[in-house]
């Protein structure tokens, strides 16, 4: 084998690693976020003097987000690309992260919840991307494993809800 072409199989062997390591991160921060307010909604609405009843748009507003976006972002990733489409949805849980970050009402966190709802499309698109990015023989088991993220990050982030609350 030539020096080019033994250079070029090297990369196509680690770039799996590292597009596996995106994916896990972006998952697991995805499946953080859903679990990770639950928890602490009793301070959020003292924290922000506001009602049992507002307090709980915040999981509404980002399950009917996510339950309406997951599909339709990844069909558009289907149709426009599944990297592009991956990395709006990892923007728009960032960009709600932050709005969150600096909310100072219940309605400014309600609509940075939206927002990160937005992000329920990596789930689809993470699987699409193994499944094109990722040599044959691998595809079962890195979707196994990534699908193993979603409990993860669901239950750390009900571990996770008490420290970053006290923070």
């Amino acid at each position: 084998m030539t020096q080019p072409l033994m250079a070029e199989a090297q990369v196509r062997a680690r770039r799996p690693r590292l597009v596996f390591a995106v994916l896990a991160v972006a998952v697991g921060g995805y499946t953080l976020l859903q679990s990770l307010l639950t928890p602490v909604l009793a301070t959020l609405q003292h924290d922000l003097h506001t009602t049992q009843v507002a307090t709980t748009w915040v999981i509404t507003a980002y399950l009917l987000s996510a339950s309406v976006c997951t599909p339709i972002v990844g069909r558009i990733g289907d149709l426009a690309g599944k990297r592009r489409m991956f990395l709006l949805a990892a923007a728009a849980l960032v960009l709600g992260s932050l709005v969150d970050a600096v909310a100072t009402s219940i309605g400014v966190v309600i609509i940075g919840r939206v927002i990160q709802g937005v992000g329920g499309g990596l789930l689809p698109l993470a699987f699409g991307v193994i499944r094109d990015e990722f040599p044959r023989e691998r595809v079962a088991s890195a979707i196994a494993l990534t699908a193993s993220l979603i409990g993860v990050g669901s239950g750390a982030g009900v571990v996770l809800a008490g420290p970053v609350a006290d923070a």
